[in-house]
């Protein structure tokens, strides 16, 4: 599979400590999106009351456009952001019905 080439301790180590890092990079994604989907929880509560639409397309148009802009590159393709972005968005959307 790798060509017989064997993994050092070293290595080992160091995928170790790496995965580790992407553990603690998940609980900060995870612990985000908790405060996110509250915050979009309250706002649909808002808009219940004012009897306003659940989506503002120009806004999500907007800020998908944002993103893209912001954080396209370095390991960051602009179609996995627009993925990730209507996954986050569609369960806002349900939060908010």
């Amino acid at each position: 599979m790798n060509g017989g080439v064997k993994m050092t301790e070293a290595d080992k180590i160091e995928i170790e400590r790496l995965r580790k890092e992407i553990d603690k990079c998940d609980d900060e994604i995870f612990k985000a999106l908790r405060i996110r989907c509250s915050l979009s929880y309250l706002i649909g509560l808002r808009k219940k009351n004012s009897n306003i639409p659940i989506v503002d397309n120009d806004r999500f148009t907007k800020m998908v456009e944002d993103k893209v802009k912001t954080f396209s590159g370095y390991h960051l393709h602009e179609s996995f952001i627009r993925k990730i972005y209507n996954v986050i968005h569609k369960e806002s959307c349900k939060l908010q019905k």
